[in-house]
């Protein structure tokens, strides 16, 4: 990208377009719009770095979790499916969570026994990877950590969104606005700094 800035003195309105909409602020650049190119580059490099923060957090808490529910319930350390890691949340011990899965095949099967004892052998704990929370606040703990975990993977996902809104913003502004003539910038003044949208008629 930094080779096309050189090759290029500025682009045509099609040329803008595809840019703002692949890295939003290059288009900006070349086109000598330098503080609204800043601007976005900027955006998109907070964006993307708070993606790859939390996607990484995410994974330093599962981890985190998965150690504190086997030193704490005895779960096993070889399971990291969400199946087996929400049981470990939903339910204080592996017996509890057993009975449910009786209770449903149950529910579902009714009289058929070879439907209900093959559901239940699919989804029930074995005894090796049986657990028990001792007490309320260990089972608390790791229901928080589960939940901190939901909470960065759902801020990476909110990333993605600002990373998409902010190529809808720069292709916008270049398509649209600079047809009508509108300027968008940072301008100084005696106090500070002002985003000043100027719309020539």
């Amino acid at each position: 990208m930094i080779g096309i800035l050189f090759i290029f003195s500025s682009l045509t309105q099609p040329q803008t377009i595809v840019y703002s909409a692949v890295l939003p602020g290059s288009a900006d650049l070349i086109n000598g719009q330098k503080v609204k190119g800043v601007i976005h580059l900027t955006a998109e490099g907070i964006i993307w770095g708070g993606a790859m923060w939390y996607n990484w957090n995410a994974g330093k808490v599962k981890q985190s979790y998965r150690a504190y529910a086997y030193l704490k319930a005895g779960a096993s350390p070889k399971r990291e499916d969400e199946e087996y890691l929400n049981a470990v949340e939903r339910y204080r011990t592996a017996k509890e969570y057993n009975d449910y899965i009786e209770n449903t095949a149950r529910d579902l099967y009714g009289d058929d026994l070879a439907q209900r004892d093959a559901y239940i052998q699919k989804h029930s704990i074995p005894p090796d990877e049986a657990w028990e929370w001792k007490d309320d606040s260990t089972f608390n703990e790791y229901i928080n950590l589960r939940k901190s975990e939901r909470f960065d993977k759902h801020m990476v996902v909110n990333t993605f969104g600002l990373a998409v809104f902010n190529r809808i913003i720069a292709v916008f502004s270049n398509a649209i606005i600079k047809k009508k003539n509108v300027d968008m910038g940072i301008t100084p003044m005696n106090d500070g700094y002002r985003f000043v949208v100027n719309w020539k008629f």
